[in-house]
């Protein structure tokens, strides 16, 4: 039985940078009472909160983040799917 030449040395073929820069969450809002101080309420915010808004890389693969290196194959890309982006829009109210 032959083996194949690439079971037998090392190469370096399918390794990429990896780098990236990621913003993972990002909340921002508002409270209305600093702007109509007469609100009957203590708090009136509008709030708005992204994941995993953006990601800067020179990576080819859906995601630079792959493999958890817990298992054989950490950090080889499986062709997993990216993290989701997500939005969530609120209004917190205390009276």
């Amino acid at each position: 039985m032959a083996t194949h030449i690439n079971d037998t040395y090392v190469s370096d073929r399918y390794i990429e940078d990896g780098d990236y820069w990621r913003i993972s969450n990002l909340t921002v809002g508002y409270d209305f009472k600093y702007l109509w101080k007469k609100l009957p309420l203590n708090q009136a915010r509008l709030y708005v909160t992204g994941q995993n808004i953006l990601t800067v890389t020179g990576y080819s693969g859906f995601d630079p983040e792959v493999g958890n290196g817990n298992n054989w194959a950490g950090g080889i890309d499986n062709g997993f799917y990216p993290a989701p982006m997500s939005f969530l829009i609120g209004v917190s109210l205390k009276y």
